[in-house]
């Protein structure tokens, strides 16, 4: 698939509640930025007679016939993945809110130009135990409690370890006060990458987005969540 020729950017300002489109400058062609290109990218427009942020949201957008587009400033590097982007639209039309302002949590605070990843690990693989225990050092006992179900449940078999943690978690009616509970109006959203080897062979896909209603206790599911592989919370 050849670089993309003009994509949609939703400028980072809380009053503008739509995406324009922008030509890709032919020097990106040549040295490779337009092949870093993606949905969710950050870079730099020319909008109003002022430069301002923004993040892709369409790679290869048609451009408006008879319309000459302004080309993109700046590539600023990575922002957040497709799956955020997605989340963070729906996030706005669920609590009545700005794209935008969802878009800036979900962005890293500095620039990054790519991923590299520098995490130490075990002989296994993963975290060792001594970096476990690192972790959770100086967690309350009902975190901590959940912690070391959580990463009991990354180092066992899926089936095991979902038993483990949910018997840490224990039902809504029977945890201690102590613990943290979601708030009321909340809506946790967990998405479950990579499910671990020792899965159902059911076919499962690459990533899978849950929304729970408010009301519902989102802890036994995160940690069933955790349990299958990597998992992103958000309350």
């Amino acid at each position: 698939m050849g670089e993309p020729a003009a994509v949609s950017v939703r400028p980072d300002v809380v009053a503008i509640d739509r995406s324009f489109t922008y030509a890709v400058p032919e020097a990106w062609m040549a040295d490779g930025r337009a092949a870093r290109l993606e949905v969710g990218s950050m870079v730099r427009i020319d909008l109003g007679g002022r430069r301002v942020g923004g993040w892709v949201t369409e790679v290869g957008t048609t451009p408006p016939a008879g319309m000459e587009l302004l080309p993109l400033a700046r590539l600023r590097g990575l922002g957040p993945p497709p799956e955020l982007m997605d989340l963070a639209r729906w996030a706005a039309w669920r609590w009545a809110g700005s794209e935008v302002t969802f878009l800036r949590l979900a962005s890293p605070p500095r620039v990054v130009a790519g991923v590299v990843s520098t995490r130490r690990t075990s002989a296994g693989g993963g975290a060792g135990p001594g970096d476990r225990a690192r972790f959770g050092a100086g967690l309350r006992p009902a975190d901590a409690a959940v912690f070391n179900a959580v990463t009991a449940a990354l180092s066992s078999s899926a089936s095991e370890a979902r038993q483990a943690a949910l018997s840490a978690a224990g039902p809504p009616s029977t945890r201690s006060e102590s613990s943290p509970r979601p708030p009321r109006n909340s809506q946790a959203v967990v998405s479950a990458a990579k499910p671990s080897p020792a899965a159902p062979a059911a076919p499962v896909p690459a990533v899978s987005v849950l929304r729970l209603p408010p009301p519902q206790d989102p802890v036994p599911v995160a940690l069933a969540a955790a349990a299958r592989g990597d998992a992103l919370v958000i309350v």
